[in-house]
């Protein structure tokens, strides 16, 4: 039984954020011409850091098809805490300007203060900026800032980590296809990933490599990682020796007939350390995710 005292505060809670326990059953809004074998919501890639708030700005809602489907706000909320009906935790991606500018809200219902993380991601209208600022992370008041700029073959993403130092990823191609993603922390290559065709062998993955004028220590000391791509879609990751041998599988994801992501997994060695899978609604559109065991439903508004 609730004490008086936590059923105050879950009142309070409750009246400040009534729409939070919206389920998604109960959401009227249908997107009969999203087509997933053609367009994606999410941003596969990047899927991994899926729990995060995008304060180094890994992109996972596909803007374009967020404007074409009019989808002004997602909600992902979660149950569980002292009862199994209330809203333990809600992110709030908020989309305006033909979803160019992202408003981001996270809220832990059982930490105090509930806002958790809040922050904006707005590009240019030309699309060429992205300008991120968060002023609260992980229930900490601070500034984070980075800045993504686009490029004739992609994007640079410039995370601010003092004065005058930052950390940079290189995007080559796009955030939902990808051909190249290199992380440098300060002057340092701390790790490339290159996206190739499935069947690519050896060889094809040591040129893409020596295609990039990396020095031979950059090479030797950098972590370096091969990943695969069907139809434009990544399958699977594997960690690769100085020879550019796979050593291992890191990563794999899964679709269903309709293209839709259904599994993401990562793995060290032959244990697999997360596992994310979704369910769909009628329209094809997320209806509900599965993170470790922990499950997030989504709803959407126009």
């Amino acid at each position: 039984m609730l004490s008086v005292k936590n059923s105050y505060w879950s009142i309070l809670l409750i009246g400040l954020f009534a729409y939070s326990c919206t389920p998604a059953k109960t959401d009227s809004n249908e997107f009969s011409d999203y087509q997933p074998s053609e367009e994606r919501i999410l941003n596969a890639p990047f899927i991994g850091q899926l729990e995060d708030a995008p304060v180094h700005f890994s992109d996972l809602w596909n803007r374009q098809t967020i404007d074409k489907l009019g989808i002004t706000r997602i909600t992902v909320y979660s149950f569980g805490g002292k009862s199994p009906e209330d809203t333990l935790e809600k992110k709030v991606f908020n989309f305006s300007n033909h979803a160019l500018k992202l408003d981001y809200l996270d809220y832990k219902f059982d930490e105090t203060p509930a806002v958790w993380s809040k922050g904006t991601a707005n590009w240019t209208n030309d699309k060429n900026i992205l300008n991120l600022s968060f002023s609260k992370h992980f229930g900490i008041d601070r500034k984070l800032t980075t800045k993504v700029q686009r490029n004739e073959d992609g994007f640079t993403i410039l995370r601010k980590k003092s004065l005058d130092r930052y950390d940079t990823t290189w995007v080559k191609g796009t955030f939902e296809n990808p051909s190249l993603v290199m992380t440098k922390i300060g002057k340092s290559v701390f790790s490339v990933d290159v996206y190739l065709p499935e069947g690519s062998s050896t060889s094809d993955i040591e040129y893409a490599f020596k295609k990039l004028n990396l020095s031979q220590n950059d090479l030797l000391l950098t972590q370096k990682n091969v990943v695969f791509m069907n139809n434009g879609r990544p399958t699977s990751a594997f960690l690769l020796n100085e020879a550019f041998s796979q050593v291992s599988q890191t990563k794999s994801w899964k679709y269903d007939e309709y293209q839709n992501l259904i599994a993401y997994e990562e793995m060290i060695g032959s244990s697999t350390v997360r596992s994310i899978t979704w369910k769909y609604r009628k329209d094809l559109l997320p209806e509900s995710v599965t993170i470790d065991r922990n499950t997030y439903f989504y709803h959407y508004e126009k």
